[in-house]
Protein backbone atom coordinates (compact mmCIF):
# COMPACT_ATOMS: atom_id res chain seq x y z
CA UNK A 1 0.00 0.00 0.00
CA UNK A 2 2.85 2.55 0.88
CA UNK A 3 4.27 1.63 -2.51
CA UNK A 4 1.20 2.53 -4.62
CA UNK A 5 0.61 5.76 -2.35
CA UNK A 6 4.44 6.71 -2.95
CA UNK A 7 3.87 5.87 -7.03
CA UNK A 8 0.74 8.27 -7.08
CA UNK A 9 2.50 10.88 -5.08
CA UNK A 10 5.65 11.28 -7.39
CA UNK A 11 3.39 10.94 -10.73
CA UNK A 12 0.75 13.54 -11.83
CA UNK A 13 -2.28 11.73 -10.95
CA UNK A 14 -4.27 13.36 -14.16
CA UNK A 15 -1.57 12.09 -16.72
CA UNK A 16 -2.22 8.77 -15.47
CA UNK A 17 -5.91 9.02 -15.60
CA UNK A 18 -5.06 10.42 -19.70
CA UNK A 19 -3.02 7.46 -20.09
CA UNK A 20 -5.41 4.74 -18.85
CA UNK A 21 -8.95 6.61 -20.88
CA UNK A 22 -6.61 6.62 -23.84
CA UNK A 23 -5.62 2.61 -23.89
CA UNK A 24 -8.65 1.56 -23.00
CA UNK A 25 -10.01 3.34 -25.90
CA UNK A 26 -7.74 2.17 -28.26
CA UNK A 27 -8.08 -1.55 -26.85
CA UNK A 28 -11.74 -1.10 -27.39
CA UNK A 29 -11.63 0.46 -31.39
CA UNK A 30 -9.13 -2.76 -32.03
CA UNK A 31 -11.58 -4.24 -30.38
CA UNK A 32 -14.72 -3.09 -32.34
CA UNK A 33 -12.28 -3.85 -35.74
CA UNK A 34 -11.71 -7.26 -34.85
CA UNK A 35 -15.49 -8.27 -34.00
CA UNK A 36 -16.88 -5.94 -37.14
CA UNK A 37 -15.09 -7.59 -39.74
CA UNK A 38 -15.66 -11.29 -41.70
CA UNK A 39 -12.20 -12.45 -41.26
CA UNK A 40 -11.88 -16.33 -39.88
CA UNK A 41 -9.77 -16.70 -36.64
CA UNK A 42 -8.00 -20.11 -36.52
CA UNK A 43 -5.64 -19.11 -33.92
CA UNK A 44 -5.49 -22.72 -33.13
CA UNK A 45 -3.75 -23.32 -36.13
CA UNK A 46 -0.63 -21.35 -34.89
CA UNK A 47 0.14 -23.08 -32.13
CA UNK A 48 2.26 -25.90 -34.26
CA UNK A 49 4.18 -22.85 -35.12
CA UNK A 50 5.40 -22.16 -31.78
CA UNK A 51 6.40 -25.83 -30.37
CA UNK A 52 4.70 -29.02 -31.19
CA UNK A 53 5.68 -32.85 -30.07
CA UNK A 54 6.57 -35.10 -33.14
CA UNK A 55 8.99 -38.31 -31.66
CA UNK A 56 9.66 -35.87 -29.05
CA UNK A 57 9.74 -31.65 -28.25
CA UNK A 58 10.88 -29.38 -30.83
CA UNK A 59 10.64 -25.84 -31.77
CA UNK A 60 8.84 -24.40 -34.06
CA UNK A 61 9.51 -21.64 -36.73
CA UNK A 62 8.15 -19.11 -35.33
CA UNK A 63 10.47 -19.89 -32.12
CA UNK A 64 13.33 -20.51 -34.59
CA UNK A 65 13.07 -17.13 -36.10
CA UNK A 66 13.06 -15.19 -32.50
CA UNK A 67 15.96 -17.18 -31.90
CA UNK A 68 17.57 -15.80 -35.14
CA UNK A 69 16.32 -12.37 -34.69
CA UNK A 70 18.14 -12.47 -31.76
CA UNK A 71 21.19 -13.74 -32.05
CA UNK A 72 21.47 -11.10 -35.07
CA UNK A 73 20.31 -8.40 -32.65
CA UNK A 74 23.02 -9.34 -30.14
CA UNK A 75 25.59 -9.57 -33.23
CA UNK A 76 24.73 -5.57 -34.23
CA UNK A 77 24.52 -4.46 -31.00
CA UNK A 78 28.03 -5.53 -29.90
CA UNK A 79 29.31 -4.58 -33.24
CA UNK A 80 27.56 -1.29 -33.95
CA UNK A 81 28.50 -0.15 -29.77
CA UNK A 82 32.18 -0.87 -30.29
CA UNK A 83 32.32 0.77 -34.22
CA UNK A 84 29.74 3.81 -32.81
CA UNK A 85 32.41 4.36 -29.98
CA UNK A 86 35.22 4.27 -32.23
CA UNK A 87 33.74 6.27 -34.10
CA UNK A 88 32.72 8.73 -31.56
CA UNK A 89 36.27 8.71 -29.80
CA UNK A 90 37.82 9.54 -33.33
CA UNK A 91 36.03 12.81 -33.85
CA UNK A 92 36.65 13.90 -30.25
CA UNK A 93 40.22 13.70 -30.10
CA UNK A 94 41.09 13.86 -33.60
CA UNK A 95 38.55 16.45 -35.35
CA UNK A 96 40.42 18.10 -37.53
CA UNK A 97 42.21 15.12 -39.03
CA UNK A 98 41.05 11.38 -39.18
CA UNK A 99 37.90 13.06 -37.03
CA UNK A 100 36.79 14.62 -40.44
CA UNK A 101 36.77 11.77 -42.28
CA UNK A 102 34.98 9.51 -40.24
CA UNK A 103 32.39 12.17 -40.00
CA UNK A 104 31.86 11.93 -43.65
CA UNK A 105 31.32 8.61 -43.69
CA UNK A 106 28.72 8.65 -40.56
CA UNK A 107 26.78 11.34 -42.65
CA UNK A 108 27.30 9.30 -45.38
CA UNK A 109 25.35 6.38 -43.83
CA UNK A 110 23.11 8.05 -41.88
CA UNK A 111 21.92 9.59 -44.86
CA UNK A 112 21.36 5.91 -46.87
CA UNK A 113 18.30 3.52 -46.33
CA UNK A 114 19.47 0.85 -44.10
CA UNK A 115 18.26 -1.76 -47.10
CA UNK A 116 20.82 -0.34 -49.36
CA UNK A 117 23.72 -0.27 -47.28
CA UNK A 118 22.91 -3.88 -46.40
CA UNK A 119 22.76 -4.58 -50.13
CA UNK A 120 26.00 -2.92 -50.47
CA UNK A 121 27.44 -5.19 -48.13
CA UNK A 122 26.13 -8.66 -49.42
CA UNK A 123 26.17 -8.35 -52.91
CA UNK A 124 29.44 -6.90 -53.14
CA UNK A 125 31.43 -6.98 -50.26
CA UNK A 126 30.08 -10.23 -48.90
CA UNK A 127 32.12 -12.35 -51.22
CA UNK A 128 35.31 -10.70 -49.92
CA UNK A 129 34.56 -10.77 -46.33
CA UNK A 130 33.66 -14.44 -46.24
CA UNK A 131 35.12 -16.33 -49.55
CA UNK A 132 33.15 -19.91 -50.20
CA UNK A 133 36.23 -21.75 -49.25
CA UNK A 134 35.70 -20.62 -45.59
CA UNK A 135 32.33 -21.72 -45.56
CA UNK A 136 33.21 -25.29 -46.85
CA UNK A 137 36.02 -25.65 -44.19
CA UNK A 138 33.13 -25.26 -41.87
CA UNK A 139 30.70 -27.50 -43.73
CA UNK A 140 33.43 -30.43 -43.79
CA UNK A 141 34.15 -29.90 -40.20
CA UNK A 142 31.04 -31.48 -38.44
CA UNK A 143 32.56 -30.56 -35.01
CA UNK A 144 32.69 -27.08 -36.23
CA UNK A 145 30.01 -27.20 -38.57
CA UNK A 146 28.08 -27.95 -34.81
CA UNK A 147 29.57 -24.91 -33.04
CA UNK A 148 28.63 -22.31 -35.81
CA UNK A 149 25.33 -23.82 -36.23
CA UNK A 150 24.44 -23.85 -32.42
CA UNK A 151 25.87 -20.11 -31.50
CA UNK A 152 25.85 -18.63 -35.08
CA UNK A 153 24.06 -19.66 -37.45
CA UNK A 154 23.99 -22.73 -40.22
CA UNK A 155 27.22 -22.48 -42.70
CA UNK A 156 24.51 -22.36 -45.68
CA UNK A 157 22.99 -19.18 -44.44
CA UNK A 158 26.14 -18.00 -42.59
CA UNK A 159 27.59 -15.03 -45.63
CA UNK A 160 23.72 -13.77 -45.76
CA UNK A 161 23.67 -13.50 -42.42
CA UNK A 162 26.94 -11.94 -41.58
CA UNK A 163 26.67 -9.65 -44.16
CA UNK A 164 23.43 -8.35 -42.78
CA UNK A 165 24.99 -7.70 -39.92
CA UNK A 166 27.96 -5.76 -40.51
CA UNK A 167 25.93 -3.78 -43.16
CA UNK A 168 23.43 -2.97 -40.52
CA UNK A 169 26.18 -2.23 -37.61
CA UNK A 170 28.10 0.29 -39.82
CA UNK A 171 24.39 1.90 -40.13
CA UNK A 172 23.72 1.56 -36.54
CA UNK A 173 27.22 2.97 -35.90
CA UNK A 174 26.47 6.07 -37.48
CA UNK A 175 23.53 7.03 -35.38
CA UNK A 176 25.61 5.57 -31.93
CA UNK A 177 28.47 7.72 -33.02
CA UNK A 178 26.53 10.99 -32.46
CA UNK A 179 24.71 10.13 -29.08
CA UNK A 180 28.30 8.82 -28.06
CA UNK A 181 29.74 12.03 -29.16
CA UNK A 182 26.71 14.42 -27.18
CA UNK A 183 27.47 12.52 -24.27
CA UNK A 184 31.06 13.61 -24.38
CA UNK A 185 30.73 16.74 -25.78
CA UNK A 186 28.18 17.45 -22.34
CA UNK A 187 31.64 16.70 -20.16
CA UNK A 188 32.35 20.05 -18.34
CA UNK A 189 35.45 21.60 -19.73
CA UNK A 190 36.54 22.96 -16.41
CA UNK A 191 36.89 18.96 -15.56
CA UNK A 192 39.83 18.96 -18.27
CA UNK A 193 41.43 21.10 -16.35
CA UNK A 194 41.40 20.27 -12.86
CA UNK A 195 42.58 17.30 -13.84
CA UNK A 196 45.77 18.54 -15.71
CA UNK A 197 46.16 20.46 -12.71
CA UNK A 198 46.56 17.15 -11.00
CA UNK A 199 49.29 16.30 -13.74
CA UNK A 200 46.92 13.45 -15.79
CA UNK A 201 47.74 12.96 -19.25
CA UNK A 202 44.76 14.16 -22.07
CA UNK A 203 44.14 10.11 -22.08
CA UNK A 204 43.76 9.61 -18.93
CA UNK A 205 41.61 11.93 -18.27
CA UNK A 206 39.74 10.86 -21.46
CA UNK A 207 39.31 7.27 -20.31
CA UNK A 208 38.94 8.22 -16.48
CA UNK A 209 37.00 10.97 -16.47
CA UNK A 210 35.36 12.15 -19.73
CA UNK A 211 34.45 8.67 -21.24
CA UNK A 212 32.52 7.06 -18.14
CA UNK A 213 30.57 10.39 -17.06
CA UNK A 214 29.40 10.45 -21.23
CA UNK A 215 28.49 6.91 -21.06
CA UNK A 216 26.15 6.93 -18.30
CA UNK A 217 24.98 10.33 -19.72
CA UNK A 218 23.72 8.37 -23.18
CA UNK A 219 22.48 5.21 -21.67
CA UNK A 220 18.56 6.26 -21.79
CA UNK A 221 19.54 7.41 -25.59
CA UNK A 222 21.64 4.57 -26.08
CA UNK A 223 18.41 2.04 -25.11
CA UNK A 224 16.01 3.95 -27.78
CA UNK A 225 18.81 3.02 -30.66
CA UNK A 226 18.95 -0.49 -29.15
CA UNK A 227 15.49 -0.96 -29.84
CA UNK A 228 15.92 0.50 -33.06
CA UNK A 229 18.53 -2.30 -34.08
CA UNK A 230 15.91 -4.97 -33.05
CA UNK A 231 13.19 -3.85 -35.16
CA UNK A 232 15.56 -3.01 -38.41
CA UNK A 233 16.61 -6.74 -38.09
CA UNK A 234 13.62 -7.45 -39.98
CA UNK A 235 14.94 -5.68 -42.85
CA UNK A 236 17.33 -9.01 -43.32
CA UNK A 237 14.37 -10.78 -44.24
CA UNK A 238 15.08 -9.81 -47.94
CA UNK A 239 17.96 -11.40 -48.20
CA UNK A 240 16.56 -14.90 -46.99
CA UNK A 241 17.57 -14.71 -42.99
CA UNK A 242 14.91 -16.94 -41.34
CA UNK A 243 14.80 -14.02 -39.14
CA UNK A 244 11.19 -13.28 -37.23
CA UNK A 245 9.55 -11.38 -39.97
CA UNK A 246 10.66 -13.91 -43.10
CA UNK A 247 9.31 -16.99 -41.00
CA UNK A 248 6.27 -14.78 -40.48
CA UNK A 249 5.60 -14.23 -44.24
CA UNK A 250 6.31 -18.30 -45.14
CA UNK A 251 4.07 -18.94 -42.31
CA UNK A 252 1.72 -16.62 -43.81
CA UNK A 253 1.86 -17.92 -47.26
CA UNK A 254 1.33 -21.76 -46.48
CA UNK A 255 -1.50 -21.02 -44.09
CA UNK A 256 -2.94 -17.60 -44.88
CA UNK A 257 -3.12 -17.10 -40.96
CA UNK A 258 -2.59 -12.99 -41.45
CA UNK A 259 -4.04 -11.46 -38.42
CA UNK A 260 -3.13 -14.26 -36.46
CA UNK A 261 0.69 -14.45 -37.47
CA UNK A 262 1.50 -10.68 -37.40
CA UNK A 263 -0.31 -9.97 -34.43
CA UNK A 264 1.73 -12.41 -32.97
CA UNK A 265 4.93 -11.22 -34.20
CA UNK A 266 4.04 -7.87 -33.13
CA UNK A 267 3.54 -9.24 -29.70
CA UNK A 268 6.83 -10.68 -29.53
CA UNK A 269 8.91 -7.49 -30.98
CA UNK A 270 7.22 -5.78 -28.03
CA UNK A 271 8.51 -8.31 -25.20
CA UNK A 272 11.84 -8.35 -26.57
CA UNK A 273 12.02 -4.33 -26.90
CA UNK A 274 10.03 -3.94 -23.76
CA UNK A 275 12.14 -6.40 -22.11
CA UNK A 276 15.66 -4.64 -23.50
CA UNK A 277 14.59 -0.98 -22.58
CA UNK A 278 13.48 -2.04 -18.85
CA UNK A 279 16.97 -3.46 -18.60
CA UNK A 280 18.81 -0.98 -19.87
CA UNK A 281 16.55 1.96 -17.77
CA UNK A 282 17.66 -0.21 -14.36
CA UNK A 283 20.93 -0.03 -15.65
CA UNK A 284 20.53 3.98 -15.95
CA UNK A 285 19.18 4.14 -12.93
CA UNK A 286 21.70 2.34 -10.72
CA UNK A 287 24.04 4.47 -12.53
CA UNK A 288 22.39 7.84 -11.53
CA UNK A 289 22.01 6.30 -8.21
CA UNK A 290 24.89 6.47 -6.97
CA UNK A 291 24.97 10.18 -7.27
CA UNK A 292 22.33 11.05 -5.18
Amino acid sequence: MARITTFLNKKNFTDIIIGLVIFISLSALLFYLIISTDYNFRWHKLIDYFAFFDGGFHLGLIIKGVIFTVKLSILIILSSTFLGILFAVTRYLYPDSLGFLIYIISEFLRFTPPIVVMFIFYFFLGDKLIPDILIDMIIENQNLEKIVSIFIVPPEIFKQFLSAAIGLAFYEASYISEIIRGGLNGVSRSQFDAAFSLGLTKYQVFLRIVFPQAWEKTMPAMAGQYISIIKNTSIASVIAIPELTFVGTEIISSTMLVFEVWFSIMIIYFIINFTLSTFVNRLDYLARSKYS
